[in-house]
């Protein structure tokens, strides 16, 4: 390997390679913690003197291994409903936030009860909780157009219980 100093290399590229991370994991501390742990490698590459011709190259393609693996890792750790619906992750918004005198909010709670589990887990984390739903299709380990689906499904299925329930509460929100 050419003589690598990653103290150099470290304020020559950070910048570059954290865009580049957070471009893929969309969390800045995950991004930071892959960023390190690329320069971990090198550093430990360096040190055994490893056969690189490039120690740019090689800094660049740790940190496209490092997210690789990183996703890989997060794929085998995706949670069931089960599991989500028993962590503390997950929390019952509507229960946990009304009041005696919140009627639709009781009225909603109510609704989505009659709606499927899947349906109502998924509003509840992206509409209520207000998680990013690209966040929760890979919590929940569904593919975002079916995350999306079960969303608009269940807004549209309480739009409709809440215009024969209380069609003046609709009215006024217009």
């Amino acid at each position: 390997m050419k003589q690598c100093n990653t103290e150099e290399l470290y304020g020559q590229y950070r910048e570059r390679l954290l865009s580049l991370i957070k471009s893929k994991v969309h969390d800045s501390q995950e991004a930071e913690d892959l960023l390190h742990d690329s320069f971990v490698k090198l550093q430990t590459c360096c040190d055994n003197n490893c056969e690189c011709a490039s120690p740019k190259s090689y800094l660049f393609r740790s940190v496209l291994n490092t997210v690789f693996d990183f996703f890989k890792k997060k794929k085998k750790e995706k949670l069931s409903f089960e599991e989500i619906m028993a962590s503390k992750k997950w929390n019952d918004p509507i229960e946990s936030n009304c009041d005696a005198e919140c009627d639709l909010i009781s009225c909603l709670n109510g609704f989505l009860k009659e709606t499927s589990e899947e349906n109502r887990i998924a509003y509840e984390m992206v509409d209520l909780n207000q998680n990013a739903q690209v966040q929760v299709a890979d919590e929940l380990g569904i593919p975002l157009p079916t995350l999306k689906s079960r969303v608009q499904r269940t807004r549209k299925f309480l739009k409709e219980k809440l215009a024969t329930c209380c069609p003046d509460y609709l009215e006024n929100c217009k």
